[in-house]
C-alpha cells in the first residue's frame, strides 16, 4: 500500500503505525523534568538561543536568549508554554516568522509525526482541540493530515530589534530521555544575524534580571545524541 500510494519515509512511519495498532507511548514512564546540568549547559550557550522541549513540544527550560530572541517564557502562562500553540496564538511570535503560513504548516506537518507516535494520548488530544477552538488555522490545516520528517534547517525571522535575520535550528535528543529535545537556534552570517543576536541579548540583559533557566529538577543527564528540530 505504501508503494502505490508513493509514501514517503515519514507518510510510511505514519502508515505503519497506524495499521499495527502499536500501543499508546506511556507518557508517564519517564517525567518530563530537565537536570540541572542540562540547565547550566543551556545558560551557558548564552547568547545562543536555546529551548528545552517535551514530547507534546511543551517548553521545559530555556535560556536567556530565547528569553530576548523569541519570547520571556517565564511571563507566558504555564499552560500556554508550548512551541506549537504560541505559533499559532501569540501575536508577538507569530509577528516574528517570516512567511507564517508556510512556516507554520511545515511546522503542523513536523508536530503531526510526533502526534503519531503518541496516537489517543489525551495529553497531545488535549491540546489539538484547544487549538482548533482558537485558531481558524489549524483547524483548517489539521484535518489535511500533512506529514513532514523533523530535520535542521534555517529559517528567516523579521525581530523588532535586530530586523531581518537568519537562523539555524537543530534539535538533539537529552540524556536517557528520548521524548525531551534541546532546540538549538544559532544566528547564520547571512544578513549580519550573529551581531544582531547578540545586539538583542544584550537589550534584554540590561532590561531584565537574569534567572534560572527552569524551575523543574530532576536527576542529571549526561548525554545528548543527535535529534530532530520543529
Amino acid at each position: 500500500l505504501a508503494r502505490v500510494l508513493l509514501l514517503d519515509p515519514a507518510e510510511r512511519m505514519q502508515l505503519f503505525q497506524l495499521a499495527l495498532r502499536q500501543p499508546v507511548l506511556n507518557s508517564t514512564s519517564k517525567p518530563e523534568t530537565v537536570s540541572p546540568l542540562i540547565r547550566r549547559i543551556i545558560d551557558q550557550m548564552d547568547p545562543i538561543p536555546a529551548l528545552v522541549i517535551g514530547r507534546r513540544w511543551d517548553i521545559l527550560a530555556w535560556n536567556r536568549g530565547a528569553r530576548a530572541f523569541f519570547l520571556d517564557f517565564e511571563q507566558v502562562p504555564a499552560n500556554e508554554r508550548n512551541m506549537l500553540w504560541l505559533l499559532f496564538t501569540n501575536p508577538a511570535l507569530r509577528s516574528l516568522v517570516v512567511d507564517w503560513r508556510e512556516r507554520a504548516q511545515d511546522t503542523l506537518a513536523r508536530f503531526r509525526a510526533d502526534y503519531g507516535r503518541h496516537a489517543g494520548d489525551g495529553h497531545f488530544v488535549q491540546l489539538v482541540e484547544r487549538l482548533k477552538s482558537v485558531s481558524p488555522e489549524f483547524a483548517q490545516w489539521w484535518p489535511r493530515f500533512d506529514i513532514q520528517p523533523m530535520s535542521e534547517g534555517r529559517r528567516e525571522y523579521d525581530h523588532p530589534l535586530g530586523g531581518r535575520m537568519t537562523v539555524e535550528h537543530a534539535t538533539f535528543l537529552v540524556g536517557d530521555n528520548p521524548e525531551l529535545g534541546l532546540l538549538v537556534m544559532n544566528a547564520a552570517a547571512a544578513s549580519n544575524s550573529i551581531a544582531k543576536m547578540e545586539k538583542i541579548v544584550a537589550a534584554f540583559r540590561s532590561s531584565a534580571p537574569l534567572s534560572s533557566s527552569s524551575h523543574r529538577e530532576t536527576k542529571p543527564r549526561k548525554h545528548l545524541r543527535r535529534r530532530r528540530s520543529a
